[in-house]
């Protein structure tokens, strides 16, 4: 059995004016973090203590980033890294369903805390079960997708605090309070323009902001816009915050 590359010593790295190499693994892995994906990626030629601390350092993925935004490439650093996930910022026009499935199924394995869905199409992307696989989730960002249909018996998102669903299709009322109610820590509830739905009464032991966005044009085109909203249960709201909008409805 082999043991991992040890760090140089002390008066080695100094003579070698590598005081960086002096820092313990975890404060390492903590700056990779910070840095452009692409530039993280690349420590790994330095040495092969750089080689491993990479796939260990929590992982930041935003697909504007990359130098080739692909699904091929989100596939492959999925799959490369071996850490935490801290944050999947997705903007690509239209992944295959098997592509966002098992994207999904990878980031909850990696307890994926922040995630933002901005699919830059026309047609709104189906999300597959394995979006409420992604339990440890604190935020999420829903922009132009169809929420899964018959899962309402399994939502169960205990730490998520911030949800914002833009442009979302829902399978129906039922099915949005249900989404509501598996949120137990929720506190800011954002629906900007949400279709399948008519009418909402929301309950939330935890809620603290709401702000409900609808249009005032092609109310005949999206008549399944919601529009009505009762607040039934929400004894911790803080903040209403009732808005419309002038527009195209596409997401730019």
């Amino acid at each position: 059995m082999t043991s991992a590359p040890a760090s140089p010593s002390p008066p080695a790295a100094i003579a070698a004016g590598d005081l960086i190499s002096l820092l313990p693994d975890c404060l390492l892995t903590t700056i990779l973090s910070l840095l452009p994906l692409d530039a993280a990626a690349r420590t790994q030629i330095l040495s092969r203590r750089w080689r491993r601390l990479w796939p260990l350092a929590p992982l930041h993925l935003d697909s504007h980033g990359l130098p080739t935004p692909t699904p091929a490439a989100i596939s492959q650093i999925l799959a490369s890294h071996r850490g935490n996930a801290v944050r999947f910022h997705l903007a690509l026009p239209r992944p295959s369903p098997a592509d966002l499935d098992s994207w999904l199924r990878s980031l909850a394995a990696k307890h994926l805390q922040d995630l933002i869905l901005r699919p830059s199409s026309d047609e709104p992307l189906r999300l597959s079960p394995s979006f409420l696989a992604c339990r440890s989730l604190r935020s999420a960002e829903i922009t132009n997708c169809r929420l899964p249909e018959d899962a309402a018996a399994a939502i169960c998102l205990p730490h998520l605090a911030e949800l914002t669903l833009r442009l979302a299709h829902v399978p129906s009322s039922s099915a949005l309070c249900a989404l509501i109610a598996g949120c137990p820590g929720l506190a800011s509830l954002s629906l900007d323009r949400v279709f399948g739905c008519r009418s909402l009464g929301l309950r939330s032991r935890s809620l603290r902001s709401l702000t409900v966005s609808a249009s005032l044009v092609r109310r005949v085109t999206y008549a399944d816009e919601l529009e009505h909203l009762v607040v039934e249960d929400a004894p911790s709201l803080e903040r209403l915050l009732a808005m419309t909008s002038i527009g195209d409805p596409r997401y730019t």
